[in-house]
């Protein structure tokens, strides 16, 4: 009677279980299976957009380059002028050195700025 016990309890018992190694080789060759299938849809989805954006590529050179001949040659200039920060000028230096004398000489309160308005 015991064996019969022995029996359904290991009937009842999970695949995995009763089946350790073949349950190791299935998932495993699902995770294979897995692995070829991303590498296959990755390999179709640059093949497809791999003409595609050689084509944006070209197109996108070919454009830059005409830009740039038709705005240097016709204005033998770069399209923006270069200048320094005004910030750093002379004139402006004097200005605040004159605004840190005054605050000094009129004895300037510290306070916070009120950006509401």
């Amino acid at each position: 009677m015991e064996s019969t016990k022995k029996n359904s309890v290991k009937e009842k018992a999970p695949f995995a279980q009763r089946y350790p190694i073949t349950n190791f080789m299935i998932g495993l060759a699902l995770l294979v299976i897995l692995v070829l299938v991303v590498i296959l849809l990755i390999w179709f989805i640059f093949s497809c957009l791999g003409n595609g954006i050689e084509h944006l590529v070209d197109f996108l050179k070919k454009f830059v380059s005409t830009t740039d001949k038709v705005i240097l040659g016709r204005e033998k200039r770069i399209p923006f002028e270069v200048a320094v920060d005004p910030f750093y000028s002379q004139e402006n230096m004097n200005r605040l050195k004159e605004s840190v004398a005054q605050m000094e000489a009129a004895g300037g309160t510290v306070h916070e700025l009120d950006f509401d308005d």
